[in-house]
């Protein structure tokens, strides 16, 4: 017999193959995580500033709303937050009180010109319920309206603003508020309260006779036409603006040629009867809304806020009447 010896083994499989790197340099970082940034360079709201915003966020609210009491107080606290506190970032502060300060002006002046035409409603008795298409009053819907001032139109056969024979106050009520209506339409305020503020001025200047400032204040208009909301309509009493342009064209003249047997004091206080001359619409007092001279105004040191000088130089320590800060 031959004796087998078995097979060998099979040799084992050879390593897997390692790459080596000729470069010595170690393997680069993985990717850092993926991150969304914001594209507002503003710093994030610190915490002490929010007293500030809360108060200009109230004031705007009752803006909004015609409340302006409320609204002007709000104002002015926000005003010394902002200012005496420094309550206010400090990039862009100086903007903020210049903002703060117009509406708290723009209040004071949108009260006193409601506080005129009330005593006006009242004294022409034209304070009354008026019937919606409906048939029910606007007494029967809002409570506020029973007491809400009914001013007479600007327009038309019936209305009494150029007629010599109405009411004594009729006149006399519309050049105060037109003087009011130039200093709030030449405050800072954003576009949208300024548009609304130019047509408010442009319409009682030409109830108070100053056809060429009105006419002016409707084509400075053009520059907020992209502010007027689309469901507001047009008020009808700006056709009263406009009157003058249109009886001029009707006679083959410009808006402001002067009649030929007119003078040119006679053509201008026919196209602004109630115009001082040498009036800068900025300059208004804030303690007691009278119109300043040029020259003679005082500001305050802190706010900025316009005074005129009886108001800097009352009795006592005279304050501001914005941020309440003593006038220096």
């Amino acid at each position: 017999t031959v004796a087998t010896t078995p097979p060998p083994p099979p040799p084992p499989p050879p390593p897997p193959p390692t790459v080596t790197s000729t470069n010595d340099d170690p393997p680069p970082p993985p990717p850092p995580p993926l991150t969304i940034r914001s594209t507002n360079d503003d710093p994030p709201t610190d915490p002490t500033h929010l007293p500030t915003l809360r108060a200009i966020a109230a004031g705007t609210r009752a803006f909004v709303a015609s409340d302006y009491g409320f609204a002007q107080t709000a104002f002015k606290t926000a005003t010394r937050r902002a200012a005496l506190e420094g309550l206010a970032p400090e990039r862009g502060r100086r903007e903020i009180v210049s903002k703060c300060v117009a509406y708290a002006l723009a209040c004071g002046i949108l009260r006193h010109a409601r506080r005129l035409c009330e005593v006006l409603a009242a004294d022409t008795g034209s304070i009354a319920p008026q019937p919606t298409d409906s048939g029910a009053t606007d007494a029967d819907t809002d409570p506020r309206a029973a007491r809400r001032p009914k001013i007479p139109q600007s327009v038309g056969p019936d209305s009494p603003w150029n007629d010599p024979n109405a009411h004594p106050r009729l006149r006399l009520a519309a050049v105060e508020v037109a003087r009011l209506g130039r200093h709030l339409a030449a405050l800072p305020l954003d576009p949208t309260h300024r548009c609304a503020a130019t047509r408010f001025a442009a319409v009682w200047n030409s109830r108070a006779g100053n056809r060429k400032t009105a006419t002016a204040m409707l084509g400075s208009l053009v520059r907020y036409a992209g502010t007027i909301p689309k469901h507001v309509d047009l008020d009808f009493d700006l056709l009263a603006v406009v009157s003058c342009a249109v009886a001029a064209h009707a006679r083959g003249a410009t808006p402001f040629d002067p009649p030929s047997s007119t003078t040119d004091e006679d053509s201008r206080s026919s196209l602004d009867e109630n115009v001082p001359a040498g009036e800068d619409p900025a300059l208004i007092c804030a303690a007691t809304l009278r119109t300043i001279s040029s020259g003679t105004e005082a500001r305050c040191g802190v706010c900025g806020a316009t005074h005129g000088s009886d108001a800097a130089a009352a009795a006592g320590a005279p304050t501001c009447a914005v941020c309440d800060s003593p006038m220096a």
